[in-house]
């Protein structure tokens, strides 16, 4: 885990704290249709290696233009940055974590396609750390 104090202020503070939530905009019905193959659960550590890379490589190939303006680009700062705040959420008290939406998320991820990231309306990843 990384000490507060020695990170840079994340492109996504605040006011863009959406776009960590925002990750795929695809319900879950309209994904896991038929025959379910994927993980039962995801462990955090798994979550926390597997999702910033994965989002980041989405985010590269279906918005790189958003891409270029949070991160000049960079794939390694934008999987960074999201490990970080993942980490942050995940630490931080009343927070829950949940491993099954966690493997749907990761699974989400491995198949979708930006047609169906950018016109859906649903939130595949926003419930795998809830801290409301």
């Amino acid at each position: 885990m990384h000490n507060a104090s020695s990170r840079r202020q994340s492109p996504l503070a605040s006011s863009r704290h959406w776009a960590l939530a925002a990750v795929c905009a695809v319900s879950l019905s309209s994904v896991h249709c038929g025959t379910d193959t994927g993980t039962e659960s995801a462990t955090a550590e798994t979550f926390l290696a597997e999702y910033p890379p994965a989002f980041c490589d989405l985010w590269a190939e279906c918005n790189p233009a958003k891409l270029q303006d949070l991160y000049d680009g960079d794939l390694s700062i934008c999987v960074e940055d999201l490990q970080d705040t993942q980490e942050d959420r995940l630490e931080r008290d009343g927070c829950n974590y949940d491993e099954r939406a966690a493997a749907d998320c990761l699974d989400t991820l491995a198949t979708l396609e930006c047609v169906d990231w950018e016109e859906g309306e649903g939130n595949v990843c926003g419930d795998v750390i809830d801290c409301s």
